[in-house]
């Protein structure tokens, strides 16, 4: 945390972090607005998938863009491996192995007939968050990541569940 105490803490949680004592972080509100407007494609893609006469177009779209998202959060963790000190060779192990998933998981969602594309990619959201806010990929992540990180998969999960075809979905 950026303040040595609890009050400095609780002030870093309310506006996403801080950097000089009282100053908001600039970056971590960035990548707020940034990650905000990335559900716009998640969005757009479940209403079309809902309402237009070519339902099928919207939901590939709609995973395809599940897959890229699932790459850049891949790309997050290749980027800590990367960071991490010669003396942490043990996570950047874990971190490298770990990244290159998300990408290979939403590649091969695309591959795969429409409904089922849509529950790996599902599954594949959920396992990192889980990951990433439980298990080993936690360590070195800020806390303001980790709530923005919660609240773009809850809404990514949310567009995947209206835009997914009911039954066999055909191919993607």
């Amino acid at each position: 945390m950026g303040s040595g105490n609890v009050m400095g803490g609780a002030r870093e949680a309310r506006t996403g972090g801080t950097q000089h004592g009282s100053t908001p972080n600039r970056p971590a509100r960035l990548a707020t607005a940034l990650g905000i407007a990335g559900l716009i494609p998640f969005a757009a893609g479940a209403a079309l998938a809902l309402l237009s006469d070519d339902a099928a177009a919207a939901r590939a779209a709609l995973l395809a863009c599940g897959a890229v998202i699932l790459s850049f959060l891949g790309a997050v963790h290749w980027g800590l491996a990367l960071a991490s000190g010669p003396t942490d060779t043990r996570r950047a192990m874990r971190r490298f192995a770990i990244s290159v998933l998300p990408s290979l998981l939403g590649w091969a969602a695309l591959l795969l007939p429409q409904a089922s594309g849509f529950a790996l990619a599902t599954a594949a959201f959920a396992l990192l968050l889980a990951t990433e806010t439980l298990g080993p990929l936690r360590a070195g992540l800020p806390g303001w990541y980790l709530r923005l990180r919660i609240g773009l998969t809850l809404g990514a999960l949310v567009a995947l569940a209206i835009g997914a075809p009911i039954g066999g979905g055909g191919p993607a």
